[in-house]
């Protein structure tokens, strides 16, 4: 695979934030607040699409290594650090998702930015999981399809 332009490799980061950010601004917001359907499309993004391209599209090489995409972790056994990962995710998107949480979010609209951090936070987490880094640089980060330990 042929390497990407340096401007081109932070091409999904950027789109990640554009998403985001429309997803809190007018109109997006107020319709999230009154249709359900929107507030179904906002969650989305906050929780799946965002993270799945920020991940790719940001630079990890100045983060702990804890951060980099396809860092492993795996002192505690294959996976153990992925399995934590995945099941705060899990956690994370089941809270907001009661119907108290889902009202309160319909009835204060500051609630939009705690629920947008705590997702796309715990989504970047299970992303990095999945990602592997890249092969060369200029290159975007492939998914992991093995199983088992490294």
């Amino acid at each position: 695979m042929p390497a990407l332009p340096a401007r081109a490799r932070y091409g999904p980061g950027i789109a990640a934030a554009i998403l985001v950010t429309s997803m809190l601004l007018p109109p997006v917001a107020a319709y999230a607040r009154q249709y359900a359907y929107a507030q179904a499309l906002q969650f989305l993004i906050f929780a799946v699409a965002g993270p799945a391209l920020l991940v790719p599209g940001t630079p990890w090489r100045g983060r702990p290594s804890a951060w980099r995409p396809g860092s492993g972790g795996r002192r505690g056994g294959p996976g153990g650090r992925a399995a934590i990962r995945l099941m705060v995710f899990i956690a994370v998107v089941i809270s907001w998702r009661l119907p108290v949480t889902v009202n309160a979010l319909a009835r204060n609209p500051g609630l939009v930015v705690a629920e947008m951090v705590t997702l796309l936070a715990a989504g970047t987490g299970v992303w990095l999981e999945l990602v592997s880094t890249p092969a060369a640089p200029g290159q975007l980060p492939v998914l992991r399809a093995r199983r088992g330990p490294p």
